[in-house]
């Protein structure tokens, strides 16, 4: 936009020099927001020490995994504004540990497991309540960790790594 206005003056279209280039802030405000609220999503795999993980990030909007026998894999989701539910008893779980870190600016974390799933949960939220299965943390820096009795001879388990700047949590069996 600015090249554009510079070369309408060039062609004495229109006056606009160098050093008015400070009318164009409320534009820049604008583009800042539209490229914020875009919704875009990107995913990238990567190797940690023999571990192969997916990275997925959202910026704003509502993520979900409760489709039918979805296939669950170790992952990282960054969401910057919404709400994040997963639905573990709809999914294909494989053998082994699959560990899921899962970190939110702003928005609800819901997270439903099966009652036969070995589990190991690691929440904290900045400002908001904490909730895994009957355990409840509310106010500002509360962190809470949960790890079923049955975690470490379980040969389907699910290790959970979970935090959220403003919001709640809350990690239910069904």
């Amino acid at each position: 936009m600015f090249s554009i206005l510079l070369i309408l003056d060039r062609f004495q279209v229109l006056e606009f020099g160098f050093v008015d280039f400070w009318r164009l802030w409320p534009l820049v405000i604008i583009l800042l927001a539209l490229r914020l609220i875009s919704p875009k999503k990107f995913s990238f795999e990567y190797d940690n020490g023999g571990n192969r993980y997916t990275k997925k990030s959202f910026r704003i909007g509502d993520v979900k995994y409760n489709t039918d026998n979805w296939s669950v894999e170790p992952m990282h989701i960054s969401h910057g504004i919404g709400d994040v539910y997963i639905d573990f008893s709809k999914a294909f779980i494989p053998e082994g540990e699959t560990e899921l870190f899962i970190h939110a600016r702003i928005g609800d974390i819901k997270i439903i497991v099966p009652d036969d799933l070995a589990m190991n949960v690691t929440a904290e939220a900045k400002i908001g309540e904490v909730r895994i299965l009957q355990s409840i943390r509310d106010g500002l820096g509360n962190s809470l960790e949960y790890v079923t009795p049955d975690y470490e001879e379980a040969i389907k388990k699910i290790k959970l790594n979970i935090f959220i700047n403003i919001g709640d949590i809350a990690v239910q069996k069904v």
